[in-house]
Order: structure tokens, then C-alpha cells, then sequence
């Protein structure tokens, strides 16, 4: 039991961090600087599409422009052609009807499903941050932690977003920068350098995801326990799956 614990504890520079210190630590803080990172990357490459735009340079804009839903596309290949995560698998019902359309409009809007996300994430490391009892807190991190789909377009947005979009700004800054204007320069140059830290700060991540899948856990998109309540509700028709939205308990207002 003792080296079970162990593996649970969190450390910082050698240092143990209690159940608090580790909501604030390991969500609060990565979780606010990540929803800035994506705030300022969505913006800034939104004002280079604008700047190409307004130089009438129609090819460059498009490609920035496409390079921005290119990880929301391929998210919604992935997400909609596996099947194991649809609500039915028989059938053409009025589950699988809205589920299909929903996560439509997640992807197409997916600057709004992200933020929906983060907010997620701030909200609740605030809450077990605020809770006494560690209980509360641990129900608090179970929430963040636990698998949405949006978490594999923030994965794939490194590597087909900003990585894509800082080399097809380099190359327009290469071989066009004596007729690009000084304003769409800095837009350019401020474009790639917060998305090359995207690129650095999920290379980061990966490798922290793969060591937690060599101790049994998953990669924060994969709903395992979503595929396993499917395959009990296949043993069991009588059972019904469960629901991906996970419920509000009111246990931290009432510990705090």
C-alpha cells in the first residue's frame, strides 16, 4: 500500500506537494497559461489573414486560413469515423442523429469548444483548490483529467496548425519580405513565434503522456470508460451506457 501512495505523490524540485498545492501546480497554472497560449495563437494568426487580406495576397490568406481548421478537420475524421464511440451501434437513431451533428458543431466552431474546455479546467482546479477536504479535491482533479474529445484537436493543433503555419510564414517572409508591408512583418514574426512554443509545449506534454501510458493510464482523448460501459450495455441490454457528460456533484460546495 505504502509504494502504491508513492506513486500517486506529486513532487516539485524533491519536494512533496499536498492535494492543494498539486491542483494549483498541476492544473491551475498549466490551464491558465494554456488558455492564453491558444488565445494568443488564435489571434494572431487571425490578424495574419486579415493582414494578407488587406494586401490582397488571396493565396496566402486562404492557406493561413486553412491551416487554422486543418486540426479541427482531421479531429472530425478521427472522432466521426470511430465507431466504437458512437451512442448506438445499430442503427441510425435519434442518439446517433444528435451526437453526429454535435460534435459537427463543436468542430466547425472549435475556437468556442476549446475555451469551453480550458474553462473547464480553470474552474474546477479553483475548486479543488478552494476545497478542504481532499476527497473534494481529488473529485475536482478526476474532473480535469478526465477524457473529452476536444483534448485530440489541442494535441494535433501543434502539428498540423502551428508547426504548418510557422514554415508557410517563413517561407512567405523569404521570398516576399520587399513587397510585404512592416505591419503584416510583425504579425508574421509574432505568429510563429508563440506558435513555435505550441510546438514546444506539446512535445512536452507527448513525452509526459507517454510515461503515464507505461503505468496504465490513457491519452486524455481516449474515453476507455466510455468503450467499457458500451460493452456491458452490448452484454447487458437492460443496462444503459453511460452518458459522456460527467455530472455536477455539489460534494465541493458542501466541503468547502
Amino acid at each position: 500500500m505504502g509504494k502504491e501512495r508513492d506513486l500517486h505523490k506529486n513532487y516539485i524540485l524533491g519536494y512533496e506537494l499536498t492535494s492543494h498545492q498539486s491542483a494549483i501546480v498541476n492544473h491551475l497554472v498549466p490551464s491558465s497559461c494554456a488558455c492564453i497560449l491558444y488565445i494568443s495563437i488564435i489571434a494572431t494568426d487571425a490578424g495574419v489573414c486579415f493582414s494578407h487580406l488587406q494586401n490582397e495576397d488571396f493565396i496566402w490568406a486562404s492557406l493561413s486560413l486553412f491551416i487554422m481548421y486543418l486540426p479541427a478537420l482531421c479531429s472530425y475524421v478521427i472522432v466521426i469515423s470511430n465507431w466504437e464511440l458512437w451512442p448506438e451501434f445499430q442503427g441510425c437513431g435519434r442518439d446517433n442523429f444528435t451526437w453526429f451533428w454535435m460534435k459537427t458543431a463543436q468542430h466547425l466552431f472549435f475556437p468556442a469548444w476549446s475555451m469551453w474546455r480550458f474553462a473547464e479546467r480553470i474552474f474546477w482546479s479553483i475548486e479543488g483548490a478552494r476545497a478542504k477536504i481532499d476527497e473534494s479535491v481529488q473529485e475536482a482533479i478526476s474532473i480535469i483529467t478526465s477524457p473529452r474529445s476536444i483534448e485530440l484537436y489541442i494535441f494535433l493543433q501543434s502539428y498540423l496548425h502551428s508547426l504548418p503555419q510557422v514554415l508557410l510564414q517563413l517561407h512567405i517572409l523569404m521570398k516576399h519580405s520587399e513587397t510585404m508591408h512592416k505591419e503584416t512583418e510583425n504579425v508574421q514574426i509574432a505568429s510563429m513565434i508563440i506558435n513555435l512554443a505550441k510546438v514546444a509545449i506539446t512535445t512536452t506534454y507527448y513525452q509526459r503522456f507517454k510515461s503515464q501510458k507505461l503505468v496504465g493510464k490513457d491519452y486524455p482523448w481516449y474515453k476507455r470508460e466510455k468503450l467499457r460501459s458500451r460493452e456491458s450495455s452490448l452484454k447487458n441490454p437492460a443496462m444503459p451506457p453511460e452518458n459522456e457528460v460527467i455530472l455536477r456533484r455539489s460534494t465541493l460546495s458542501e466541503n468547502r
